[in-house]
């Protein structure tokens, strides 16, 4: 099937205008599904927010795949402390979730919601959270970049200068948000993986679910996705952490087998 929707507009007082795709079922819905989308990501553009909101049609929950914060160039330089406002205002501009709301973060995305979920006062009552490809955010950007937190103080005197292709060739960064991203104990620092025990740094509130799904080619996935999946076990707050053999970071190739394994998380929040 193919998802639809209509195209809808937040215009926010601190954050600008923001747009997003909402899909509505007929009837009454069993709560609202919020797809976070990771840097440099939209609504629109998206194969796996796409496949996300099919399986929410088919499950009965209403879709919103909003652009936030750090959409596609806005990612250059971002803040976190953003993400909680506009996943407010979001729900609140959809009519609110009825007291079941579902969030499914994807990479940078997936490490919002934990944030979120860590730090929320007040705000929409989340029913459960779905993290896609979420990793050890220091690590990864120390590794692909060769910068060590030595180098911080360094990138943040020239802070909106765009770092080199050459240190980061993934995509657009100014060099204060690198400083950010390799800062250890910063605002970016949510999934401390490289440290072992992570149990300290997670939601701990046990009313919300988690669940996760790692692939098995996930380049973002530091030290590698197999430890990274044994990590997340480990530590006893996850309801369930799935490995998908032979997907990469965005899962292409394998969103029938994403939408499989969605669809049975889905009905079992429904309850």
């Amino acid at each position: 099937m193919s998802l639809t929707g209509r195209i809808i507009r937040l215009e926010s007082e601190r954050l600008g205008s923001l747009q997003g795709m909402y899909t509505a079922k007929t009837g009454i819905a069993r709560g609202l599904v919020v797809y976070v989308h990771g840097t440099w990501g939209n609504f629109y553009g998206n194969e796996l927010s796409q496949a996300i909101g099919e399986v929410c049609t088919v499950a009965g929950w209403n879709y919103l795949a909003p652009n936030f914060p750090g959409h596609d160039e806005t990612a250059m330089a971002e803040s976190i402390a953003d993400f909680s406002i506009a996943l407010e205002e979001w729900v609140a501009l959809t009519g609110g979730s009825q007291g079941r709301l579902v969030l499914v973060g994807h990479s940078l995305g997936a490490l919002k919601v934990l944030d979120y979920l860590h730090r929320r006062r007040g705000g929409p009552s989340v029913r459960s959270a779905i993290l896609l490809a979420p990793f050890d955010c220091v690590a990864f950007n120390q590794r692909e970049s060769g910068l060590a937190a030595s180098s911080i103080d360094i990138l943040r005197r020239d802070a909106q200068r765009i770092v080199s292709d050459e240190v980061f060739p993934h995509w657009l960064l100014r060099q204060g948000m690198l400083a950010d991203l390799i800062e250890p104990n910063g605002d970016w620092d949510i999934l401390p993986i490289r440290l072992g025990d992570i149990r300290g740094e997670l939601p701990t509130d046990q009313s919300v679910p988690l669940w996760a799904a790692i692939g098995s080619q996930d380049f973002a996935a530091v030290p590698d996705p197999q430890s990274v999946v044994t990590c997340l076990r480990n530590s006893e707050v996850f309801q369930e952490v799935v490995l998908v053999d032979g997907a990469p970071h965005n899962f292409s190739g394998h969103l029938k087998e994403i939408q499989k394994l969605l669809y049975g998380w889905f009905e079992s929040v429904a309850g």
